[in-house]
């Protein structure tokens, strides 16, 4: 009967320690600037005047349109992109027997997973808006992006 409280609170614990790492990222989400690519780039040539050019960083929102002459490819879907993150992961499932000191045979099945693959890559691109574009280097900067491609499974005929 003791069980029953100590696993509500450790499932209490869990969304607490979850929820208040998401409202962190609402924060976060909530509080960054947003910016015009005019803007971004009259403050890189204000800084890079005073102190020299590639010593400006600033986290910002800038809404346009994404630049850039030679775009990545994305590793599974091959779609033309300026970063991808793929990861595959091999689910399996296996039977065993075992035999405990006694000589009492057990039987079951096992879940498990791997990764058997994890790539990331991010290249240097502009955004444009109307106030005309600047440059975006992503190195280092978390990114929030779109998933293209959700998941192939061989038990649904994929190769």
């Amino acid at each position: 009967m003791i069980f029953l409280p100590i696993g509500l609170a450790a499932v209490a614990l869990i969304l607490f320690l979850s929820g208040r790492s998401q409202g962190k990222k609402a924060f976060d989400i909530a509080s960054t600037e947003t910016s015009t690519a005019a803007g971004m780039a009259q403050e890189a040539a204000d800084v890079a005047k005073e102190i020299g050019s590639g010593s400006f960083t600033k986290v910002t929102e800038v809404k346009g349109t994404v630049e850039c002459d030679s775009p990545l490819n994305a590793e599974m879907s091959g779609a033309a992109c300026v970063w991808y993150r793929s990861t595959v992961v091999r689910e399996y499932e296996e039977s065993y027997t075992e035999r405990d000191s006694e000589g009492r045979t057990k039987s079951g099945t096992r879940r498990g997973s791997e990764t058997v693959s994890s790539n990331e890559r991010r290249i240097r691109f502009m955004v444009r808006d109307a106030t005309g574009a600047t440059a975006v280097d992503p190195e280092g900067a978390p990114i929030d992006g779109e998933r293209v491609l959700w998941a192939l499974s061989a038990a649904a005929g994929a190769p």
